[in-house]
Order: structure tokens, then sequence, then C-alpha cells
């Protein structure tokens, strides 16, 4: 294969350099675009408890409470587990559904259901494993 000379263009080893160059580039915008693309399509449904926790922010935490404090929910006494979000709640533990108004404050809690320890906390409970996945002091 040979190179025509074009005015005012070099030929040989410069072009290709230019063009793998150039190549790399492209390569690499593209790629960062995709792994920007995939974070933004990650959605709760994807994150973990943990995760879905911390998106629950401060405004919703003192909504939640306010709409607890209203049901007047009996507090449980006895708690000998640790009460922390990932934590498995036994199944003697009195469990209530979450009212509707939370429901409207976080919709990925519809079939979720509630407990108020001694201390008042508000403790958030996934239903299918009966994992903690918020608690509000």
């Amino acid at each position: 294969m040979s190179l025509k000379r074009v005015k005012g263009h070099s030929t040989g080893r410069c072009s290709m350099k230019s063009i793998i160059l150039k190549s790399v580039l492209v390569l690499c915008v593209a790629t960062g675009a995709f792994a920007q693309t995939e974070i933004i399509k990650k959605n709760p449904e994807q994150q973990t408890e943990s995760q879905q926790s911390e998106n629950v922010i401060a405004k919703q935490k003192t909504e939640i409470r306010q709409v607890i404090i209203e049901t007047k929910a009996e507090p449980v006494r006895e708690i000998n587990f640790e009460v922390k979000v990932g934590m498995t709640v036994p199944n003697t533990v009195k469990r209530l559904p979450l009212p509707p108004g939370i429901v409207k404050i976080v919709p990925r809690y519809a079939d979720y259901e509630y407990f108020v320890p001694a201390d008042g906390r508000i403790v958030i409970v996934d239903p299918n494993s009966l994992e903690i996945v918020l608690v509000i002091e």
C-alpha cells in the first residue's frame, strides 16, 4: 500500500499516529458516555436497601414521623435484637402496615410494615425479608 503525498499533509508514521490517537480519543469519549448512562439509569429497584434508606431525605423522615405519631401505635417493649438498617426483625415482633399517608410520601414503601420501639424510634420493615430498611430517630 502506498501513501500519496497531499499538499499540507504529512505522510507515513505521523498520519498513522494521528489516526490512532483520534480513534483512541473517540473510544474514550464513547466509553465514558456509556458508563455515565449506566449510572444514571440505575433505579431504586436496583439499589440496595441501605442506598434506598439514604435516599429518604430529612423532610420525608419528618413527614413519616408525623404520620406515625398520629396513629398512636403501641410501642414494642421487648426488643432483643439490634435495631439498625439491614438487620432482620424476628417474627415475634408485632408489626403494623404503613399508613397510606406514608405511601404518598415514599411510594416504594407501599406494602411495608413498621413498629415503634419503646425509645420512640420508627422502624420500617420489608415484609418479605423482614429486613429493616429505615430507622427514624
